[in-house]
C-alpha cells in the first residue's frame, strides 16, 4: 500500500486525541494483501471489531465494526494505520542495498493465523461463506497430510473434482492457500469450504 496516501488519509481524517489512544491498540492482523488489511480487536463488547482498510487506485477507504460514531476515524483504523505504515517501513528498509537501491519487492500475502490457530472467524473474514445447501454436496478428501502442507480435492454433486493445497509457514504465522480452479478470486468457494471441512 501506498505509505504516503496513508500518512495523508490518516492525516486529513482523524484529530490528535485519536492519534495518541491509537497508540495503544493492539489489533490482531488476520488478512492481508497488497492493497487490503483486514485486523480484528477484542474491545468492549461481545463481539470483536472488524477493522478493513483497502486502497483501490489512488484512495485509500476504511471502517470498523466499533460503536464511534463522532466523525472520521476511530482509534482503531488509527492503530491498522499505524501498523501498515511500520509493516511498509519495515520492509523498505529491508529492500535496500547499502546504497539504498531497491534490490527486491518483497510482498507477503496469505491467511495470517493469531497464535497458530485457524477459527471459523479467519474463514469468515475470507469471503462469503459457502451456503449449507450448496457446502453438503462437497465431498472431500485428504490427499496428502504433512506436519505444514495438507492436500485435499473436492467434487461437488460428483460431477467436477477440484484441488487445494495449504501450507503454512509457523516463522510468519502465514498460510498459503491455491486452488486448481479456474476462479481469479484468492479464495475461492472451494477454498473456503475445505478450510471449513479442515476445521
Amino acid at each position: 500500500m501506498n505509505s504516503e496516501l496513508l500518512q495523508k488519509y490518516k492525516k486529513q481524517l482523524s484529530n490528535s486525541t485519536i492519534r495518541s489512544r491509537a497508540k495503544y491498540i493492539s489489533l490482531n492482523n488476520v488478512n492481508n494483501s497488497n492493497y487490503s488489511y483486514t485486523f480484528v480487536y477484542k474491545g468492549s463488547q461481545s463481539r470483536p471489531y472488524l477493522i478493513e482498510i483497502k486502497q483501490h487506485n489512488k484512495k485509500i477507504n476504511s471502517n470498523c465494526t466499533c460503536p464511534y460514531d463522532y466523525g472520521g476515524l476511530c482509534k482503531h483504523e488509527v492503530a491498522g494505520i499505524d501498523f501498515i505504515l511500520n509493516k511498509e517501513e519495515k520492509n523498505s528498509k529491508l529492500n535496500k542495498d547499502l546504497f539504498g537501491n531497491t534490490v527486491v519487492e518483497k510482498i507477503e500475502t496469505g491467511i495470517i493465523l493469531v497464535n497458530h490457530f485457524l477459527t471459523k472467524e479467519i474463514i469468515s473474514l475470507l469471503g462469503n461463506i459457502v451456503r449449507k445447501e450448496y457446502y453438503n454436496q462437497y465431498t472431500f478428501k485428504t490427499q496428502l497430510l504433512e506436519k505444514n502442507k495438507i492436500t485435499t480435492s473436492s467434487s461437488y454433486n460428483y460431477y467436477y473434482s477440484e484441488n487445494q493445497i495449504f501450507i503454512y509457514n509457523s516463522e510468519n504465522n502465514i498460510l498459503d492457500a491455491n486452488c486448481s480452479c479456474r476462479d481469479k478470486k484468492k479464495y475461492c468457494e472451494h477454498i473456503i469450504a475445505a478450510l471449513s471441512y479442515i476445521l
